[in-house]
């Protein structure tokens, strides 16, 4: 006899589950970005501002995926 395992699609409570994490983590990202671009605007610090710019940037994607040209060709493709 041999063991398989079979995948089975995520149950509703698990695809709400994820739904709302992700809402709460989008919502989390949303504040910090604005508390970040308040701050860049209130200093008149010319590095702080860039520093500052630098931060958003980073939280609005964490992953970097908008410098990775090459991914981007394979997902939409010609």
């Amino acid at each position: 006899m041999t063991n398989t395992t079979v995948a089975h699609p995520p149950d509703l409570n698990e695809r709400i589950l994820v739904r709302e994490l992700t809402h709460r983590i989008n919502n989390q990202l949303t504040s910090a970005i604005n508390v970040v671009t308040a701050a860049a605007v209130r200093t008149d610090h010319l590095e702080a501002k860039a520093a500052l710019g630098n931060v958003v940037e980073l939280l609005q994607d964490p992953c970097g995926y908008r410098k990775w040209p090459e991914i981007r060709q394979h997902e939409n493709p010609v």
